[in-house]
């Protein structure tokens, strides 16, 4: 298959009813726009989430909620919704989630030692998705969100309900899927080396001013909890006053 491919031209010599085209897409190759001469059939919409990643990467780099500026978040967006969009929204979510970190200072001992086990969980899953993202970018295949007319990722079908003589052409433009490894081996690299700068960051906000605080037990006295005293010391009969 060529990086431009059309279906083949196909005359009837007589006006015909529901065409039907079906275009079996290689493995090895990766579709990026697709389309047919008056047929409904598949979309790639992928683009209209690239469009929406490009205006989250502003509003978030506008807010100054981190370090990360507008290339930043807009690659992370691009390299992790390749794989799944969940996983993209939850390391955003938990990147933001570091900077509202310095606002539970002000919070009562036991509400911020919450804080603080919540948000590790929330980082333990977000470093979970970003190894996920890695691995599903380099061994799957893209997800580039192609519906429409029962169409697949390898599967594209369209149709049209009255065709002239000559039967209506589709045609798909892809690159080999080398394109995508590459690509995706690269965005790896950055995120590499790129975390490192975020965990140190993250690791500020987390241990500032402390990382766990330690709270008194309770212990129960005549059916009410007070808090645990130390033992006034025991006075001696020399200590006590004539």
């Amino acid at each position: 298959m060529t990086a431009e491919y059309k279906t083949s031209k196909i005359d009837l010599g007589t006006p015909s009813v529901n065409a039907s085209v079906d275009l079996h897409l290689p493995h090895n190759r990766w579709p990026l726009v697709l389309g047919g001469e008056q047929l409904v059939g598949p979309a790639v919409l992928f683009w209209s989430i690239v469009i929406v990643i490009v205006l989250a990467a502003l509003g978030l780099a506008r807010t100054g909620l981190t370090p990360l500026r507008f290339h930043h978040w807009f690659l992370l967006g691009i390299g992790m919704s390749m794989s799944t969009l969940p996983a993209c929204i939850l390391v955003v979510g938990w990147l933001i989630a570091l900077d509202y970190r310095k606002k539970a200072d002000s919070l009562e001992k036991g509400t911020f030692n919450l804080v603080q086990l919540g948000l590790a969980i929330l980082t333990l899953l977000a470093l979970g998705a970003l190894v996920a993202a890695i691995s599903q970018g380099l061994l799957g295949h893209p997800d580039m969100n192609i519906v429409g007319n029962g169409s697949s990722r390898n599967l594209l079908r369209w149709y049209h309900d009255m065709s002239d003589t000559t039967l209506p052409q589709a045609w798909v433009l892809s690159v080999p899927m080398f394109w995508y490894r590459l690509s995706m081996l690269a965005w790896a690299l950055w995120i590499s080396f790129g975390l490192i700068r975020i965990l140190k960051w993250g690791w500020e906000r987390y241990t500032t001013p402390t990382i766990w605080y330690n709270v008194p037990r309770q212990k129960r006295h005549w059916g009410k909890s007070r808090p645990e005293t130390a033992d006034a010391p025991a006075v001696s009969e020399e200590d006590t006053p004539d």
